[in-house]
Protein backbone atom coordinates (compact mmCIF):
# COMPACT_ATOMS: atom_id res chain seq x y z
CA UNK A 1 0.00 0.00 0.00
CA UNK A 2 1.19 3.40 -1.04
CA UNK A 3 0.22 6.90 0.52
CA UNK A 4 1.98 10.53 1.14
CA UNK A 5 1.69 12.12 4.77
CA UNK A 6 2.48 15.35 6.79
CA UNK A 7 6.29 14.49 8.37
CA UNK A 8 4.83 12.74 12.08
CA UNK A 9 7.32 12.10 14.59
CA UNK A 10 6.80 8.37 14.61
CA UNK A 11 7.94 7.89 11.09
CA UNK A 12 11.57 9.66 12.68
CA UNK A 13 13.67 6.48 12.92
CA UNK A 14 12.93 5.34 9.21
CA UNK A 15 12.97 8.85 8.19
CA UNK A 16 16.12 9.65 9.38
CA UNK A 17 17.58 6.37 7.94
CA UNK A 18 16.84 7.45 4.18
CA UNK A 19 17.98 11.21 5.01
CA UNK A 20 21.17 9.65 6.57
CA UNK A 21 21.65 7.46 2.93
CA UNK A 22 20.34 10.71 0.80
CA UNK A 23 23.09 12.89 2.11
CA UNK A 24 25.58 10.19 2.61
CA UNK A 25 25.74 10.64 6.52
CA UNK A 26 27.41 7.30 7.68
CA UNK A 27 26.89 7.64 11.53
CA UNK A 28 23.49 6.57 11.21
CA UNK A 29 21.66 7.47 14.52
CA UNK A 30 19.51 4.52 14.76
CA UNK A 31 22.24 2.08 13.30
CA UNK A 32 25.51 3.34 15.19
CA UNK A 33 23.63 4.96 17.94
CA UNK A 34 25.67 8.79 17.02
CA UNK A 35 23.10 10.96 18.84
CA UNK A 36 25.02 14.00 17.47
CA UNK A 37 23.88 13.37 13.80
CA UNK A 38 20.11 13.42 14.88
CA UNK A 39 20.62 17.14 16.25
CA UNK A 40 22.49 17.69 13.48
CA UNK A 41 19.44 16.58 10.95
CA UNK A 42 17.40 17.90 13.08
CA UNK A 43 19.00 21.37 12.42
CA UNK A 44 18.86 20.97 8.83
CA UNK A 45 15.18 20.43 9.00
CA UNK A 46 14.19 22.90 11.58
CA UNK A 47 10.88 25.11 10.17
CA UNK A 48 10.64 23.15 7.27
CA UNK A 49 7.56 21.66 5.76
CA UNK A 50 7.71 17.73 4.73
CA UNK A 51 6.21 15.02 3.30
CA UNK A 52 6.57 11.27 3.57
CA UNK A 53 6.20 8.42 0.90
CA UNK A 54 5.10 5.77 3.00
CA UNK A 55 5.12 1.93 1.64
CA UNK A 56 3.94 -1.01 3.25
CA UNK A 57 4.16 0.83 6.45
CA UNK A 58 7.77 2.08 5.47
CA UNK A 59 9.11 5.66 5.14
CA UNK A 60 10.65 5.19 1.31
CA UNK A 61 10.67 8.90 0.13
CA UNK A 62 10.36 12.95 1.42
CA UNK A 63 9.95 16.01 0.17
CA UNK A 64 11.12 18.96 2.25
CA UNK A 65 9.63 22.23 0.83
CA UNK A 66 8.63 26.05 2.10
CA UNK A 67 6.22 28.89 0.56
CA UNK A 68 8.00 32.01 1.35
CA UNK A 69 4.31 34.11 0.87
CA UNK A 70 2.80 35.06 3.25
CA UNK A 71 -0.49 35.72 1.18
CA UNK A 72 -2.17 32.81 -0.72
CA UNK A 73 -3.53 34.92 -3.55
CA UNK A 74 -0.97 35.07 -5.91
CA UNK A 75 -0.28 34.45 -10.16
CA UNK A 76 2.63 31.98 -10.81
CA UNK A 77 2.67 30.86 -7.09
CA UNK A 78 5.70 28.93 -6.08
CA UNK A 79 6.36 26.39 -3.66
CA UNK A 80 10.61 26.22 -3.59
CA UNK A 81 11.18 22.35 -2.47
CA UNK A 82 15.02 22.35 -0.87
CA UNK A 83 15.08 18.50 -1.03
CA UNK A 84 13.45 15.33 -2.63
CA UNK A 85 14.48 11.49 -2.08
CA UNK A 86 13.33 8.81 -2.73
CA UNK A 87 14.69 4.74 -1.98
CA UNK A 88 16.17 3.34 -5.01
CA UNK A 89 14.36 0.44 -5.16
CA UNK A 90 10.93 2.70 -6.36
CA UNK A 91 12.28 5.67 -7.31
CA UNK A 92 9.81 5.98 -10.29
CA UNK A 93 8.44 8.44 -12.28
CA UNK A 94 5.08 8.12 -11.11
CA UNK A 95 5.90 8.20 -7.47
CA UNK A 96 8.39 11.50 -7.54
CA UNK A 97 5.51 13.28 -9.99
CA UNK A 98 2.70 11.57 -6.71
CA UNK A 99 5.33 13.09 -4.13
CA UNK A 100 6.04 16.86 -5.76
CA UNK A 101 1.93 16.70 -6.83
CA UNK A 102 0.95 15.81 -3.16
CA UNK A 103 2.04 19.57 -2.72
CA UNK A 104 -1.15 20.77 -4.04
CA UNK A 105 -3.52 17.80 -2.91
CA UNK A 106 -6.21 19.27 -0.53
CA UNK A 107 -5.77 23.22 -1.58
CA UNK A 108 -8.85 24.47 -3.38
CA UNK A 109 -7.93 28.04 -2.96
CA UNK A 110 -3.90 29.31 -3.77
CA UNK A 111 -2.93 26.40 -5.62
CA UNK A 112 0.64 26.64 -6.85
CA UNK A 113 1.69 26.91 -10.28
CA UNK A 114 5.40 26.01 -10.19
CA UNK A 115 7.57 23.93 -7.84
CA UNK A 116 10.91 25.18 -7.44
CA UNK A 117 13.48 22.23 -7.09
CA UNK A 118 16.80 22.71 -5.48
CA UNK A 119 19.53 20.24 -7.55
CA UNK A 120 22.97 19.80 -7.13
CA UNK A 121 25.41 18.02 -9.83
CA UNK A 122 25.24 14.50 -8.88
CA UNK A 123 23.70 12.03 -11.12
CA UNK A 124 20.38 11.00 -9.18
CA UNK A 125 19.93 14.91 -9.15
CA UNK A 126 20.55 14.78 -13.14
CA UNK A 127 18.04 11.44 -13.47
CA UNK A 128 15.37 13.37 -11.87
CA UNK A 129 15.68 16.68 -14.40
CA UNK A 130 15.84 14.10 -17.08
CA UNK A 131 13.02 11.91 -15.56
CA UNK A 132 10.53 15.02 -14.74
CA UNK A 133 11.63 17.02 -17.83
CA UNK A 134 12.40 20.14 -15.58
CA UNK A 135 12.88 23.44 -17.11
CA UNK A 136 16.08 25.41 -15.87
CA UNK A 137 15.04 28.15 -13.41
CA UNK A 138 18.20 29.56 -12.35
CA UNK A 139 22.10 28.29 -12.04
CA UNK A 140 24.40 29.17 -9.12
CA UNK A 141 28.01 29.02 -9.16
CA UNK A 142 29.54 28.26 -5.70
CA UNK A 143 33.19 30.01 -5.09
CA UNK A 144 36.00 29.28 -2.27
CA UNK A 145 38.63 31.72 -1.54
CA UNK A 146 41.66 30.89 0.08
CA UNK A 147 42.27 33.94 3.06
CA UNK A 148 45.50 36.11 3.91
CA UNK A 149 47.06 35.84 7.42
CA UNK A 150 47.03 39.28 7.39
CA UNK A 151 43.87 41.62 7.78
CA UNK A 152 43.71 45.27 5.80
CA UNK A 153 42.99 47.93 7.57
CA UNK A 154 42.64 50.37 4.94
CA UNK A 155 39.29 49.71 3.64
CA UNK A 156 39.43 52.81 1.22
CA UNK A 157 42.03 51.82 -0.67
CA UNK A 158 39.83 49.46 -2.92
CA UNK A 159 37.45 52.54 -3.13
CA UNK A 160 36.96 55.44 -6.13
CA UNK A 161 36.28 57.10 -3.69
CA UNK A 162 37.93 60.14 -1.26
CA UNK A 163 37.51 59.25 2.03
CA UNK A 164 39.32 61.84 3.85
CA UNK A 165 36.12 62.61 5.58
CA UNK A 166 35.51 59.30 7.09
CA UNK A 167 32.51 58.57 5.04
CA UNK A 168 32.39 54.97 5.38
CA UNK A 169 32.06 53.40 8.37
CA UNK A 170 30.59 49.87 9.45
CA UNK A 171 27.99 48.78 12.01
CA UNK A 172 27.53 45.17 13.50
CA UNK A 173 23.78 43.61 13.59
CA UNK A 174 22.77 43.44 17.07
CA UNK A 175 19.36 41.71 17.84
CA UNK A 176 16.23 43.11 19.11
CA UNK A 177 17.83 46.16 17.75
CA UNK A 178 18.59 46.24 14.13
CA UNK A 179 15.76 43.65 11.94
CA UNK A 180 14.20 46.25 10.34
CA UNK A 181 17.47 47.78 9.10
CA UNK A 182 18.48 44.16 7.40
CA UNK A 183 14.99 44.19 6.01
CA UNK A 184 14.69 47.19 4.61
CA UNK A 185 18.21 47.09 2.95
CA UNK A 186 17.99 43.63 2.03
CA UNK A 187 14.20 44.23 0.14
CA UNK A 188 16.57 47.51 -1.25
CA UNK A 189 19.88 45.44 -2.59
CA UNK A 190 17.85 42.69 -4.13
CA UNK A 191 14.50 44.07 -5.04
CA UNK A 192 15.46 44.04 -9.00
CA UNK A 193 16.62 39.92 -8.59
CA UNK A 194 14.67 37.89 -10.76
CA UNK A 195 14.45 35.19 -8.01
CA UNK A 196 14.13 37.98 -5.25
CA UNK A 197 10.70 37.67 -3.13
CA UNK A 198 10.83 40.41 -0.09
CA UNK A 199 11.88 39.35 3.43
CA UNK A 200 9.10 40.06 6.03
CA UNK A 201 10.47 40.29 9.67
CA UNK A 202 9.03 36.99 10.57
CA UNK A 203 11.93 35.60 7.82
CA UNK A 204 14.17 37.98 10.17
CA UNK A 205 13.47 36.97 13.25
CA UNK A 206 13.23 32.83 12.28
CA UNK A 207 16.85 32.99 10.69
CA UNK A 208 18.03 34.11 13.98
CA UNK A 209 17.26 30.96 15.64
CA UNK A 210 18.88 28.49 13.43
CA UNK A 211 21.93 26.94 14.17
CA UNK A 212 24.03 28.36 11.11
CA UNK A 213 23.26 32.17 12.53
CA UNK A 214 25.95 33.87 13.65
CA UNK A 215 25.01 37.15 15.84
CA UNK A 216 27.90 39.39 15.09
CA UNK A 217 28.74 38.01 11.33
CA UNK A 218 26.33 40.26 9.76
CA UNK A 219 27.28 43.70 9.20
CA UNK A 220 26.04 47.31 7.37
CA UNK A 221 28.12 49.04 5.35
CA UNK A 222 27.39 53.26 5.69
CA UNK A 223 28.13 55.67 3.63
CA UNK A 224 27.74 59.34 4.04
CA UNK A 225 25.33 58.66 7.28
CA UNK A 226 23.30 55.92 5.43
CA UNK A 227 22.97 52.73 5.18
CA UNK A 228 24.41 51.54 1.63
CA UNK A 229 25.30 47.88 2.04
CA UNK A 230 24.83 44.30 3.74
CA UNK A 231 26.85 41.34 4.28
CA UNK A 232 26.60 38.71 6.20
CA UNK A 233 28.33 35.25 7.60
CA UNK A 234 26.44 31.88 8.04
CA UNK A 235 27.88 28.43 8.81
CA UNK A 236 27.29 25.94 5.49
CA UNK A 237 26.28 23.62 8.39
CA UNK A 238 26.99 22.97 11.91
CA UNK A 239 29.33 20.12 11.57
CA UNK A 240 31.83 21.78 8.85
CA UNK A 241 30.93 25.21 9.90
CA UNK A 242 32.54 26.49 6.59
CA UNK A 243 31.74 30.11 6.88
CA UNK A 244 29.26 31.46 3.57
CA UNK A 245 29.23 34.61 2.88
CA UNK A 246 25.35 35.75 2.21
CA UNK A 247 23.03 38.62 1.61
CA UNK A 248 25.96 40.73 0.29
CA UNK A 249 25.19 43.62 -1.46
CA UNK A 250 25.17 47.11 -2.08
CA UNK A 251 21.96 49.60 -2.81
CA UNK A 252 21.58 50.95 -6.19
CA UNK A 253 22.28 54.30 -5.15
CA UNK A 254 25.19 53.64 -3.87
CA UNK A 255 26.81 51.13 -6.66
CA UNK A 256 29.97 51.83 -8.86
CA UNK A 257 32.51 53.70 -6.29
CA UNK A 258 33.65 50.72 -5.13
CA UNK A 259 31.88 49.99 -1.99
CA UNK A 260 31.25 46.65 -2.50
CA UNK A 261 35.31 45.78 -2.54
CA UNK A 262 35.37 47.83 1.09
CA UNK A 263 32.10 45.77 2.23
CA UNK A 264 34.47 42.03 1.07
CA UNK A 265 37.37 43.61 2.56
CA UNK A 266 35.67 44.21 6.02
CA UNK A 267 33.92 40.77 5.74
CA UNK A 268 37.56 39.07 5.27
CA UNK A 269 39.02 40.94 8.15
CA UNK A 270 35.92 39.61 10.46
CA UNK A 271 36.72 35.96 9.01
CA UNK A 272 40.83 36.25 9.84
CA UNK A 273 40.37 37.51 13.02
CA UNK A 274 38.16 34.50 14.22
CA UNK A 275 40.86 32.80 12.51
CA UNK A 276 38.77 31.45 9.10
CA UNK A 277 41.73 30.08 6.48
CA UNK A 278 39.08 30.03 3.96
CA UNK A 279 35.49 31.45 2.96
CA UNK A 280 32.62 30.45 0.31
CA UNK A 281 30.21 32.71 -1.70
CA UNK A 282 27.89 31.77 -4.42
CA UNK A 283 26.48 33.65 -7.43
CA UNK A 284 24.29 33.57 -9.76
CA UNK A 285 25.50 31.74 -13.43
CA UNK A 286 24.01 35.15 -15.16
CA UNK A 287 25.29 38.00 -12.67
CA UNK A 288 28.45 38.93 -14.57
CA UNK A 289 28.66 41.87 -12.47
CA UNK A 290 28.83 40.22 -9.02
CA UNK A 291 30.89 36.90 -10.86
CA UNK A 292 33.07 39.40 -11.81
CA UNK A 293 34.03 40.92 -8.49
CA UNK A 294 34.35 37.99 -6.52
CA UNK A 295 36.83 36.12 -9.38
CA UNK A 296 38.75 39.54 -8.64
CA UNK A 297 38.66 39.42 -5.12
CA UNK A 298 40.22 36.00 -5.29
CA UNK A 299 37.32 33.15 -5.14
CA UNK A 300 37.55 30.57 -7.60
CA UNK A 301 34.51 28.11 -8.98
CA UNK A 302 34.65 25.14 -6.74
CA UNK A 303 30.85 23.66 -7.42
CA UNK A 304 27.61 24.19 -9.45
CA UNK A 305 23.92 24.34 -7.82
CA UNK A 306 21.23 24.57 -10.26
CA UNK A 307 17.48 24.93 -9.49
CA UNK A 308 14.41 23.81 -12.24
CA UNK A 309 10.77 24.46 -12.61
CA UNK A 310 7.76 21.78 -12.44
CA UNK A 311 4.67 22.31 -13.39
CA UNK A 312 1.99 21.21 -11.59
CA UNK A 313 -0.71 19.60 -13.55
Amino acid sequence: MTKIINYNPSCNKDFYKLYCIANNIYNNPYVLGASENKKYIDSLIKGSKIKLLIINNKVKGYIIHFDPYKFKYRSNKKVYVDEIFIDKDYDSKNNYIDLIESLNRGKILGKYNFAVINVEGDKRSEDLKSSLDLAVDRELYDMKKELPDEITTNYCSVCNINDSDNNISFLRFKKGRDEIKRLEVQNAIFKNSKSHIDYRIEDILKEENQDYFIEDGCFFLIYKGMIAGYSQIIFDDIKTKNPYIVNFGIVDNYRGIGLSKALLNYTFNFLIQKGYKEVFISVDSDNKRAYNLYKKSGFTICGKFSSYLYKFK
